[in-house]
Order: C-alpha cells, then structure tokens, then sequence
C-alpha cells in the first residue's frame, strides 16, 4: 500500500556558556572534550525522543510526486485527488466493485510528504577554560503514524445451495480442501496445519472445508511487522487470517446462509518458527531462562494486530510439560493445556526521567516515576501517582501511594478514588555515572489473557458463549514442549456455528463480546441489485372456452382449455422459426388434431399458429432463464420451465419446476403429479442435455442444503436453485425469472469506524543509515547532519550542563515549536465515486467511468466522442478520451479484468 522512503531529521544543539553561543548536532550520549583537564565529560541529553518530543512521521504521506497513469496525473504532489469515479446507477454490483478497487487505490496514495529538521538548546556554565566538543552515536527516534490498516471490506458470492469451501460457486467440497498442512503460510494452508503434515486440532467435521479471507483479499490483515520497544528492532512478521465453514440452504422458502463454525487467527513469520519469546536472545528457553530478565518479550513491548487493534504481549505463562519434539521436527506446532498469553492495549506511553509522569487523562490520574532502584538485580522502576494537578495520591491511611515494578511485568495498583491502575515498565536505565535514570513504561487500558482451550473471557469475566482460544508454539531446536521459545499462533475458534441461520442484513461475528466484537460476515442479501428480473405466468383458461381466429395452417376459429404462457419480456420466446412473448398450450378442444400438449403460438403480428406435439414434448426456448432456457410442454398434459442453475462439481446444470393440467369437466388447474393439491410443484435438477431430455435422468441431490429431487414443494413462495422467486395467485403460477444466476451476497468488514484509527509505532535510538519496519514501509535514516564547533568557557572548571530545550525549526530555520509531522495524509472533502445519474462538473478533472454503456451513460458519451463501441469482441477497454478515462468491459467479469489493467498502469512518480 505504501511506498519505500526515505527521510532526513536535522537535530541541532545549542550550548550556550555565558554570552558565548556555540552550534554542535548530537545524541543523547555524546562526550564533551575539556581541555584543560583532558578529560570528557558525557552531556546526556536523556532520549533524543524527549528532544524531539515525538516527531512523527505519517508512513502512508512520504513521497516525491503525485500519482500518475500515463501522462494523466491522478493525484497531485500535494497529495490531492484529482479524479471523480463514476458507475451507472443501474450497473451490475462487480461495477461497483470494480470502482470501490479503484476509489481505494486513489485514496490509499492521497498523501504528500514534507521533511523537517528538530533543534535542541544546551545550556551550561562553568568558569574559564576552553575546550572542543566531542559528537558520537548520533542516533534519532521516530514516531511514526501510518492510516489505520482496519479499513477495508472482502465482497464474495456464493450459489443458491453452495459450500463455503476453498473453490465456491460450485456446491460441491470434495476436492476444494485446503490440503497444505506442512506450512501455515503457505497459499493453500489449512488453518487447523501443525506444520507436520496433520492437525494442531480438529475442531469440526469439516476441517479442511472453509472459506478463508487473508492479506490478499482483505486489507486489514495485511502483513505487518511486529513492532518492539525503545532501542530494539524486530525482523518479525504478522499474519492475519478468518474463515468460515457453513453452506447456504433453502429454508422456509428463503434462502439462509447456515455457520457451522468459524474461527480467526495471528500467526507470525517471517520463517517457521514465529515470533521468539526471548527476542533479546532467541536461544534461550523462555520458562527456565529469559522469563523475568530484559531478553523476554514482556521487556521488548512487541505491538501485534488482533482482533483489529494494536495489543501488547504483556506475559505469557509456559505450564510444565515433559513431552518431546524431535530436532526434524521443531517446526512442529504445538499447543500446551493451561498455557496463556496476556495482552495489553496502552492508556499511554512514553520514555520518562525520574521526576516525570505518564498522564491518563480519561482517567485523571499521573503515574511519576521517583527513582530506580539499584539495590536489586533487574532495577525495578520506583512509582507514585498524582491526579492531573500534580497533588500526591494517598492511600485510606494517608500514606503517599508508592510502589516498584520490575522490567517487563505488570503491576496493578489499588489507587482510592481512581480503582485498579495497571503498570508495565518494558526497561530501566539505572543512571550509573554521570547517565540519566529513565523508564520506558505504560499504563493499561485493557488487558484480557488467553488461556488455551478455554473460552474467551473478558478482564471483567464475561465469557464467550462458543469463541475458545488455541496457542501454537514451537521449540527450535527441538527439546521438551515447555522448553518453547517461539510463539506461532494465537487463534480463536468457534466450533459450534450459529443456532439459527442467517437472514438477509444479519451477521455471523467474529467473537461474540460486544466490546471485543472486530470483524463480521454479513449476509448482505440475495443478490437483487443489477439483475433484471421477467415475470413468467402459467395461467389456466379454466371453463371459458377461448376463440381464437387467424390460427395457421388453417385460419379457423378454436375453442379449447389450456394454459396461458406468457412473458413480459418482447420476442421473449422462440419456437422456431416463430418469436413472441405468449402461447397455450391446449389440454384440449373442440377441433380434431389440436391435442393436449400441442402448443399455439403468438407472433408479436398477433398472428396464431399451431405447433403439432407429435414427439412428446415441445420445447420453447426462453433466454431469460439462461442458454438451456425453456418452457417445455408435455402430451402428458404438464408444463415444466427449465433454467439454467450453475454449476455442480465441474457441470454444468439445470433446473425445472413442474405443474400438471387437470381438467375436471367444468374447470381446468395446476397441480404437482399427486393431482391433489394445487398448491405444490414439481422440482428437479439434472445435467445439461438436450432440449427434449434436459430433466429426463436427474442426477444432483441437494437435501443438506434444503433441495431433493422430484420432491413437491408449497409454492407459496418457493425459491429456485437459479434464484427464481415462484409464487401461486388462485392456482395460476407466476416466476419471478432473473436473468442470471443470482448469488448470495456475503461480506466481510470490520464492525466499526474504531477499526479505522491510525496506527502509531515508535522507531528508537536509530543510527545515521539504520532502518526501522513499520508495516510494509521500511524507514530509512538516511542522513545525520552535525556541527562540530569550539566550547568557549571563561573559567578552568568543566562545563556543566543546566537544561537542555528542543524546537523544531523549518527549511527557513523559524522555529515551531516542539512537534513535528513530517508528512500528513490530504484530507478529503468530497466523494470520489459518483452515480452516473448524479455526476457534475464532468469537463473539469479526470473522469474514470467504470462499467459498459448499457449501464453507464457517462461511459456512453465517451464511447461516442471516441467512435467506438464495447462488444464480444472488443471485450476489455480502458482508453483514455480527452479528460475521461473508460474502464469497462462487454460482461461484469470483462469489467473487472478492465479494472485491474487500470490499476496496473497507476504508478506512484
């Protein structure tokens, strides 16, 4: 999503010595030559993050020219969008997709970037000597901000009676498995893999069926770089991954989608092993060696993705266990019955010097750091708490509330008035030497832990009513289970699915806890927008006997019962060589040699002909219901309409739905084969043959999922495999046919705008050509500029530092203040993506118009200035006319395809 970049932070230090001003850049520990002793003298200026006072970069801003496809510029330098998305208000839904593909490609790159330089002031006094200052180490910390990664949505359709497998739109699951089980990063890797070639578990029946969303169709699980703490790095990955397993049935003569169970997953990389439990020494046992000590993860504050959020791994508890894992098999991932996982969500952050707080304004509250403590081994962090006055808080008997915290735990502190406050301090400086005391600490917002196999549970303990958790570990090297030192995964399974299906505008959550509720299948409905529906009747002519003249080959006038097939669709059906949009089908009449089956047909001239049945069955073809389309008709006095329904496995098959004319002497109606209720059909599946054998030997059984073949069904509202809505109106049946095979429409999204927040991440102490990963952005720091100049003193003593003051200056040197954004995002104030109906100012700006000129008039206008059209054979177009750009295609897929050439060719200067 982001481009590469690099960037160049100026930190200049001002000594000042009396009325004598000297320039000299430096770090936080840079040495101070005094001549007249020959010694040096260390000014430490704490962190360069408490100069820079949080200097912040926005990721997604930094660059060097606007965005460009062509010649045409897309997006200015200034990082402001210069185009209108326009779709046809009566376009198929992929061309609203398609639009929202290139929306999102637009607004991903509206950014600009902007370098500026941070200047610090030293003062000093001392007495007469003169000496030069000495720079080392210079090093810089970052904050940086990129655009939240939880925006975003994965649109995907499933068939009428469909799996959610790993191939859908073909209602079948055997061969659609997700089968790689050796690598849970692998494209085709099942998500229940131990990277063994079998399960970590096997939590439904259904273990390799399901339908998995990643990075590559979802972007807020792209892969992420594991951020860590102050002065650390990290070359760990994230990944994020949801599935579900469930089929969409007709039920109830509605079409539902049924969750068997789901489930949402973090597994890192980038290599097998996953993310180190002792990052500061990736050999270590965690449970025996690093636990406690500042090589463990709850010192390095490493900041995941989960469940939407940034969370801190804060603890994590390895329960004994002598089971082995073999040296060949250490990528083998495991799980331990009692283990857990702590994560954290941070009120507030920061680097403080004794004498300095946190503030948690919510709250109201200050956590001061008083001292550390160097009589203990680890130099724990000592701790007292104001309110946001600065008054000391105090416990029910007076006392002034104080407390150590060793690094890399937690400590949750009772304070009157304000409740439990938790704690974490990551590392200490014990300040030996002329050095500073510092912390780099947190206070918690939140904090929930994971315990294997056990449900999730909130910090208040409400529990999850299905979601459980699963840890993955693994062991390098080999050894025993609880001498794991890498953490794979942390999942969230629920393997019982929803109790009642869902409807058209419910969703299937993924976890069940209001405030931990991140992500959401919603079933957006079954698909409607963009398909053209023809309303087909089958209407009897019950006891009037119908006179009909101008019938060839003989133009007499008829009398007969029948049915009324008729289409509101013109030249609707065909029944060679004849065209029109209504015929009967006779059961029978007064006139020899006009049986029952035998068809008389209207043309759209009003002229009558009689088609003879003499082979059984008459086929009409009707193209609304697909190319196997037909109305057939039957000496056995039935009617049946055939349509297409998609695929099964690897065919391609039809539906029909039948009725049966029976005429009691006074009367003529509609029934199923039973002949007893006029409220039923007839329902079938079968493959494609030819037109009179279409249904002759159905083959496809769909009882699992609310269809069986040749069972009778009350058609009070009864909803075809194709997505034809069959009603009955006094005996008569009516269809409701789409010409498409229509889809259940999912989605999955995030469940609130909180998704969206930008992300912060700290780089620290990062030297002049270091890196620091934030996301899938690399920050390089390419360059440190410094001053190297004489400190001129009038007196023999040393020079001793007083204070030391940042601002932030700009190109021109004016000072700022001590904040910086070196680049920000361009704020839209206007949609990017318009109807065609609604589109203005279309002479102005670059205009891309997504979708054929059947449904986009803008598209059209286009087309005609540039004389040319979209047909079968010029199938994909995108070409630019004057300041309008077509992205279309002659079929929704052909639009799509049209769509990602576009975006191919956008390309960031």
């Amino acid at each position: 999503m982001f481009e590469k970049f690099s960037t160049r932070l100026f930190i200049r230090i001002n000594r000042v010595m009396g009325p004598v001003h000297r320039q000299v850049l430096l770090d936080p520990n840079e040495n101070f030559g005094d001549a007249g002793k020959g010694e040096s003298m260390k000014l430490n200026l704490k962190k360069i993050g408490a100069i820079v006072a949080g200097a912040t970069i926005l990721a997604s801003s930094v660059a060097f020219a606007g965005v460009m496809y062509g010649n045409t510029e897309l997006v200015n330098d200034n990082g402001q969008p210069l185009v209108k998305v326009i779709v046809g208000e009566k376009a198929a839904a992929s061309d609203g997709v398609g639009g929202a593909k290139i929306v999102s490609k637009i607004a991903n790159n509206a950014y600009a970037a902007k370098t500026l330089k941070a200047s610090a002031t030293a003062t000093c006094t001392s007495g007469s000597a003169t000496g030069t200052c000495e720079v080392s180490q210079e090093t810089v910390t970052l904050e940086v901000t990129v655009p939240g990664l939880g925006t975003g949505v994965h649109n995907f359709g499933l068939l009428i009676a469909d799996y959610m497998d790993k191939e859908v739109k073909n209602r079948w699951e055997t061969g659609d498995e997700w089968d790689e089980l050796d690598d849970l990063l692998d494209a085709d890797a099942n998500v229940y893999a131990n990277q063994n070639s079998t399960y970590l578990f096997e939590p439904v029946t259904d273990v390799d069926y399901f339908y998995k969303i990643s990075g590559d169709n979802f972007v807020p699980f792209s892969r992420v770089t594991v951020q860590a703490g102050a002065g650390r790095t990290s070359n760990w990955d994230e990944y994020q991954f949801a599935w579900m397993h469930g089929n969409t049935p007709r039920d109830d003569n509605k079409v539902k989608v049924n969750i068997h169970g789901g489930g949402y997953s973090a597994v890192f990389g980038p290599d097998e092993y996953g993310l180190p439990l002792c990052p500061g020494d990736e050999d270590q046992t965690y449970k025996t060696e690093c636990a406690g000590t500042s090589d463990s993860i709850e010192a390095y504050r490493m900041q995941i993705k989960f469940l939407g959020e940034n969370w801190i791994i804060s603890s994590v508890t390895i329960p004994t266990n002598s089971d082995t894992i073999s040296d060949e098999d250490d990528q083998t991932v495991y799980r331990l019955a009692g283990s857990k996982i702590t994560l954290a969500k941070e009120a507030t952050y920061g680097i403080i010097d004794v004498g300095q707080c946190l503030t948690w304004e919510v709250k109201g509250v200050k956590v001061c750091l008083d001292d550390i403590s160097t009589l203990e081994a680890v130099k724990p962090a000592i701790v007292s708490f104001t309110n946001l006055e600065g008054n000391p808080l105090k416990d029910n008997a007076g006392n002034p509330i104080r407390d150590q915290i060793n690094p890399g735990s937690t400590k949750k502190i009772y304070v009157p008035g304000y409740g439990d406050i938790k704690v974490h301090v990551y590392q200490t400086a014990p300040g030996y030497g002329l050095l500073a005391k510092w912390a780099e600490m947190a206070i918690y917002a939140d904090e929930i832990t994971l315990e294997d196999n056990k449900k999730f549970k909130t910090p208040e303990g409400k529990e999850s009513n299905y979601w459980k958790v699963a840890i993955g570990f693994t062991v390098k090297d080999g050894g025993r289970k609880d001498e794991a030192n890498h953490l794979k995964e942390i999942m969230l399974y629920d393997d019982n699915g929803l109790d009642d299906d869902l409807i058209e505008g419910e969703a299937y959550p993924i976890i069940d806890l209001s405030n931990y509720r991140a992500y959401e299948l919603l079933y957006v409905e079954l698909e409607q927008t963009g398909v053209n529906f023809d309303t087909l009747t089958f209407k009897t002519t019950g006891s009037t006997e119908k006179q009909l003249s101008h019938v060839y080959p003989a133009d007499i006038p008829l009398s007969f019962n029948g049915t009324e097939v008729k289409t509101g669709i013109s030249k609707g059906f065909k029944l060679s060589p004849y065209k029109g949009s209504r015929f009967y089908v006779i059961m029978d009449s007064n006139e020899s040699g006009y049986d029952t089956g035998d068809i008389l047909f209207q043309d759209d001239n009003n002229n009558w002909y009689h088609v003879d049945n003499t082979g059984g069955v008459l086929a009409v073809e009707y193209a609304q219901a697909g190319k196997n389309g037909y109305i057939l008709a039957y000496t056995s006095a039935d009617i049946m309409l055939v349509e297409d329904a998609g695929r099964y496995e690897n065919r391609d098959i039809v539906d029909g739905m039948d009725v049966y004319m029976v005429y009691d002497g006074a009367n003529l109606y509609l029934y199923d084969y039973s002949g007893t209720d006029d409220d039923d059909i007839t329902f079938y599946t079968g493959e494609e043959t030819d037109a009179a054998d279409l249904l002759t030997n159905p083959s496809v059984a769909f009882s699992q999922l609310g269809y069986v073949n040749g069972t009778d069904y009350e058609s009070g509202k009864f909803i075809s495999l194709r997505g034809t809505v069959v009603t009955k109106d006094k005996g008569d049946r009516q269809f409701k046919v789409p010409n498409k095979v229509r889809q259940v429409l999912l989605r999955f999204k995030p469940t609130t705008a909180a998704a969206a927040k930008p992300d912060t991440f700290t780089c620290d102490k990062i030297p002049e050509g270091g890196t620091c990963k934030v996301g899938n952005v690399e920050i390089l720091v390419k360059s440190i500029d410094q001053v190297v100049a004489p400190c001129s003193v009038s007196g023999a003593e040393a020079c001793a530092v007083e204070s030391v003051n940042a601002q932030i200056v700009d190109e021109n040197n004016q000072a700022m203040g001590a904040q910086v954004t070196a680049s920000v995002p361009y704020t839209l104030t206007s949609n990017l993506m318009y109807l065609d109906s609604e589109a203005t100012g279309l002479g102005t700006g670059v205009v891309i118009t997504v979708g054929g000129q059947a449904v986009n008039t803008v598209t059209a206008a286009a087309l005609e200035e540039a004389g040319t059209t979209i047909d079968s054979t010029n199938n994909v177009v995108v070409k630019q006319v004057g300041n309008k750009i077509i992205v279309a295609g002659y079929t929704a897929e052909d639009t799509l395809t049209a769509v990602d050439q576009f975006l191919a060719g956008v390309k960031r200067q």
